[in-house]
């Protein structure tokens, strides 16, 4: 059977699509997959890296106040749809599966109007308007939070969680410490803002470098985000030219590949509060800081790290709160307090879904079979 996957923008819609095209790939030799995306999103890097044929089509999003951009958007919505009939046709996919951003909309428009079975899967707690928009051509929802449902009808949406998480309980934690060159066992803490990086979380961070030496042994792994990485390399070599003895204990990444191996080896996480990161780190079971991003339509990371910080998993700091003294206080506070880690741990093992991908793939089959 063929899958066609959409979805793209940021890591949060782009992760989950491939882990489900890896997952239909493992459950039968003939099975096919594709993925169409945007030249501009992170998708045109990441997706065909992972080795699935990629297409393209041109789109942008709706801005929310009135606009004249907006009749441009009209008009590339519905050139997008156009050029992804063609896609489809070519390709000739038994189901469609939407993940969210924007290049989603024509593509599951193009397959309902070609009689395509079509499926979207939302991440966040409060659903994005992409996905809103195409609950009505989707004869299956998949959500990966209790309570998103009430947003979708009720007879075509079901709870199986997030896809990535069935990737990251694979991960081996000894292919991160081989790649930090060091001796696996450690307490180690993982800061990352996200696939684009948070410029607060740099901030913040950068400014207690020069105390990480408080907190010994103990190495911390810093994701700045490519956009970010120059900047946040040269000022943390100038802390660390001031404070060597912290260099040992820190080292500084744009990006990683091995983010699963990094999050399965790791002590403590802090982050933002995306619902992939939130899936993976239920999945493993750790506990984490949460930062959630301000800048997300309905404040949806916010409603996302509220959901593991009341169930014990971990603490959320609001950005409009975020300083480098609060962040380190907290950092410290947990690293010195292994039970209440242990405990936090426990919860959030307690609200994964490892077996989120291999569900839905399931589902997805048999919606086409259907």
């Amino acid at each position: 059977m063929k899958l066609l996957l959409s979805g793209g923008g940021t890591g949060g819609h782009i992760y989950p699509a491939l882990a489900v095209g890896r997952e239909w790939l493992r459950m039968s030799p003939e099975n096919e997959v594709m993925y169409i995306g945007t030249r501009r999103g992170l998708e045109n890097e990441i997706v065909p890296k992972a080795g699935f044929s990629f297409a393209t089509i041109e789109i942008k999003g709706f801005k929310r106040s009135f606009s004249l951009d907006n009749l441009q958007t009209v008009r590339l919505f519905f050139r997008g749809v156009r050029v992804a009939k063609g896609l489809l046709r070519e390709f000739r996919p038994d189901v469609v599966l939407g993940t969210g951003g924007y290049v989603a909309g024509p593509v599951l428009v193009a397959a309902h109007q070609l009689n395509i079975p079509v499926a979207i899967h939302e991440q966040n707690v409060i659903p994005g308007l992409t996905n809103r928009f195409l609950s009505r051509y989707a004869s299956l929802i998949a959500v990966s939070f209790p309570g998103t449902e009430r947003h979708f009808p009720a007879r075509k949406t079901r709870l199986f969680g997030n896809p990535r998480a069935s990737e990251v309980v694979r991960a081996d934690p000894q292919k991160a410490w081989a790649l930090l060159s060091k001796p696996s066992g450690g307490k180690l803490v993982l800061i990352v803002g996200g696939s684009r990086g948070a410029e607060a979380i740099n901030d913040a961070f950068l400014s207690i470098i020069p105390r990480l030496s408080a907190i010994p042994d103990t190495h911390f792994v810093y994701v700045s985000g490519k956009v970010h990485y120059e900047r946040i390399s040269r000022l943390a070599e100038e802390q660390l030219a001031c404070h060597p003895e912290v260099r040992r204990q820190l080292t500084i990444f744009p990006f990683l590949d091995e983010m699963p191996e990094m999050l399965a080896a790791s002590t403590l996480v802090i982050s933002r509060a995306g619902a992939t990161i939130l899936s993976e780190l239920t999945a493993l079971g750790r506990p984490a800081i949460l930062i959630p991003s301000p800048y997300v339509t309905n404040n949806h990371q916010e409603k996302n790290a509220a959901w593991l910080t009341e169930a014990g998993a971990a603490v959320m700091i609001r950005e409009r709160e975020l300083t480098g003294e609060r962040l380190f206080a907290e950092m410290k506070q947990l690293l010195e307090q292994p039970q209440r880690l242990s405990a936090m741990a426990q919860a959030s093992r307690g609200l994964g879904r490892p077996d989120a991908c291999p569900q839905l793939c399931r589902a997805l089959a048999e919606l086409a079979r259907r």
